[in-house]
């Protein structure tokens, strides 16, 4: 694995140029070495919040670099050597890809309100393909139908977090590797992949930088633009508001004097019979 070179040599570029990354929209082909590699985001740049118009993710995912690479997710492929469930709604499985690491797999349970009623789907994790049975002294997944065991290779596509300063996987794909040629394959991608573009720092031309910044110029244009129309909407609709009270008012006030002058022409009419 290649060592990460001195962060105060790469340049970190601003989340409005991420659309170029080669990382930032793609599953990160990494050993589990490599995800130990992963780095924060250095002080002063923080958690990513883009979302461009372009490409968007929602919910927003933990940002973590490799170089100055930014990744959101990750695709690994390793040997089960642990599996565990730490509580009723958590199963932690760890894998070893023989990198000189092992990596651990966080796998979330639905609660029992999440769960389909219907029974259209099988699952009861988050991730449609994986199901677990749990009880009093047995404890399985099973990926498409087949139970994971220690031994099992699974490639598993997920995004990033990371529990007392050790990063960790949080299960959003994930398939069972069932042949040795398969496994191979899986390999050879991900040393090309960590070859051909984590080996070196991302570099942005001029000419690129300067495209990102008119787009994001125009984007924040626009948003400043969403928000005047906006909030003249809201003026309008407050004036239209005010200006309904005021004229419900008047009626209101001419109504009341109308009123009031009927009847001190009743009471002048009373009192004047009862003069007679």
């Amino acid at each position: 694995m290649t060592t990460q070179p001195e962060r105060q040599s790469l340049t970190f570029y601003p989340p409005r140029y991420f659309d170029l990354s080669p990382t930032y929209h793609s599953w990160a082909k990494l050993t589990a070495a490599g995800v130990h590699a992963l780095r924060k985001p250095p002080p002063g740049l923080g958690h990513s919040t883009y979302i461009s118009s372009v490409m968007s993710h929602k919910p927003f995912f933990r940002l973590f670099y490799y170089l100055n690479h930014p990744i959101r997710f990750v695709r690994v492929v390793g040997t089960v050597v642990e599996i565990g469930a730490p509580t009723p709604l958590l199963v932690l499985f760890t894998l070893d890809d023989g990198s000189g690491a092992t990596v651990e797999v966080k796998l979330e349970r639905l609660r029992p309100d999440q769960l389909d009623k219907t029974g259209t789907h099988e699952s009861n994790t988050v991730v449609p393909n994986v199901r677990v049975e749990s009880g009093i002294g047995f404890l399985n997944v099973l990926v498409d139908g087949t139970v994971v065991d220690i031994g099992t290779v699974l490639r598993v596509q997920c995004s990033l977090d990371s529990y007392r300063q050790i990063n960790q996987l949080e299960l959003k794909q994930c398939s069972v590797i069932k042949s040795t040629a398969d496994e191979i394959r899986n390999w050879v991608g991900t040393a090309k992949y960590m070859r051909d573009i984590l080996q070196e720092p991302w570099v942005l031309s001029a000419k690129d930088q300067a495209k990102l910044d008119r787009r994001y110029s125009r984007e924040q244009q626009a948003k400043r633009d969403k928000e005047i129309k906006e909030n003249q909407r809201k003026t309008l609709r407050q004036r239209a508001k005010e200006e309904w009270y005021r004229v419900r008012d008047e009626k209101k006030k001419v109504l009341e004097e109308k009123l009031e002058r009927r009847r001190q022409k009743e009471e002048v009419l009373m009192n004047r019979g009862a003069l007679v």
